[in-house]
C-alpha cells in the first residue's frame, strides 16, 4: 500500500510540474498605443483618439455674405492628449465634394475662407475633422448653408413684371413699404438671426429699401418711389439694419425687433422724424443684386 501511494504522490508533483512549465496561450496585450492619441481604426474610420470638432457657421442653411464664405468651428480635444492638430474640411452640394483643404490649427477656434467661388443661391453642405500625419479623428456633422442670391434677371412674361419692366414712379405708403420688405424676406429665405452679421443684415434692408425706390420686376413691379431711404446715426456711425426712412420728411420706422438674434420679428414702430445728426440716404441701385430673382 505504501508504494501504491508513493507512485500516486509522484504522478501528482508530475502533473503538477508539467503545469507549470507549459506554454499556455498569452494575454492579448494592450495597444502600443493605448493611452496616446491614436488608436485601432474605430467604426466611423477614424484613427485619432480624439473628439470631433463643432461647426460653428455657418449652420442650420442659413444664407452666408460671401460665395466665398468663412467657415468657423470650435477645435477637437484629444481624449488622452493635448495635440497640435490639422483639420481636413470639406464643403459639396448633394453627394458631390467639391472643395477639400487641410488647414492648420489656432487656439479654440478655427476658421477658413473658401477659396472657391460657389454658385448663387445653393444650398452647400460642409464638415470638419482633426488630423494628426496620417491618423485621422472623426468628421463632424454636416452643416448646411444657402450662399447670396444672384443678380436681377427678368421674370418669366408669365409672372407679373416679367417682361423685365417695372410700372412708372408712383408713390408709395408705408404700409406698403412694409409689405414688400416683408415679402422679400420671406420669399428670398434671408435670416437675420443670431448667425447673421451685421453687414448681411444692412445688405438686406438696403436691398430692399432699393426695391422700393427704384422698382424690381419681382418685388416691387408696379413702380418705383425713390422717396424712401436708409439711415445711418451719424458722425461716422454704421447704417441701421432695420430703420427705412421717407427722404423729404425724415419720418422713421423701426421695422425689426431682435434683429441679429434668434427670435426676431417684423413689427411697425414708428420712430418720429430724424434730428439733424442721422444721416438720410437712398441706397445704391446695385444693391437690388443681393435681391432673389
Amino acid at each position: 500500500m505504501k508504494n501504491v501511494s508513493m507512485l500516486a504522490l509522484a504522478a501528482a508533483l508530475s502533473l503538477v510540474v508539467s503545469a507549470c512549465t507549459g506554454s499556455p496561450a498569452s494575454p492579448t496585450s494592450p495597444s502600443a498605443t493605448s493611452g496616446g492619441t491614436t488608436a485601432a481604426t474605430a467604426a466611423d474610420g477614424s484613427t485619432l483618439k480624439v473628439t470631433a470638432p463643432v461647426p460653428f457657421t455657418p449652420t442650420a442653411d442659413e444664407r452666408t455674405d460671401s460665395r466665398r464664405p468663412t467657415l468657423v468651428w470650435g477645435n477637437s480635444d484629444g481624449v488622452h492628449a493635448d495635440e497640435g492638430f490639422a483639420y481636413q474640411i470639406e464643403v459639396s452640394d448633394i453627394g458631390t465634394v467639391l472643395y477639400e483643404r487641410t488647414v492648420g490649427e489656432t487656439p479654440n477656434t478655427g476658421s477658413h475662407v473658401v477659396d472657391l467661388e460657389l454658385g448663387y443661391d445653393k444650398q452647400y453642405f460642409w464638415r470638419i475633422r482633426a488630423v494628426l500625419g496620417t491618423d485621422t479623428g472623426p468628421w463632424s456633422n454636416y452643416e448646411s448653408f444657402r450662399t447670396p442670391l444672384g443678380p436681377v434677371n427678368p421674370l418669366p412674361p408669365s409672372t407679373p413684371g416679367g417682361d423685365g419692366t417695372v410700372g412708372p414712379a408712383r408713390s408709395i405708403p408705408f404700409n406698403e413699404a412694409f409689405d414688400i420688405i416683408v415679402n422679400i424676406h420671406n420669399g428670398g429665405r434671408f435670416n437675420l438671426g443670431r448667425n447673421s452679421t451685421r453687414d448681411y443684415r444692412v445688405n438686406f434692408i438696403f436691398g430692399a429699401t432699393a426695391a422700393i425706390a427704384y422698382g424690381h420686376p419681382r418685388w416691387n413691379p408696379k413702380g418705383p418711389d425713390s422717396n424712401w431711404c436708409n439711415k445711418d446715426a451719424g458722425e461716422g456711425r454704421p447704417p441701421s439694419d432695420d430703420v427705412i426712412v421717407i427722404c423729404t420728411t425724415r419720418d422713421a420706422w423701426d421695422l425689426i425687433s431682435g434683429a441679429g438674434s434668434d427670435g426676431y420679428g417684423f413689427h411697425k414702430d414708428y420712430l418720429g422724424r430724424l434730428p439733424s445728426v442721422q444721416n438720410v440716404y437712398r441706397p445704391g441701385r446695385d444693391k437690388l443684386n443681393i435681391l432673389p430673382r
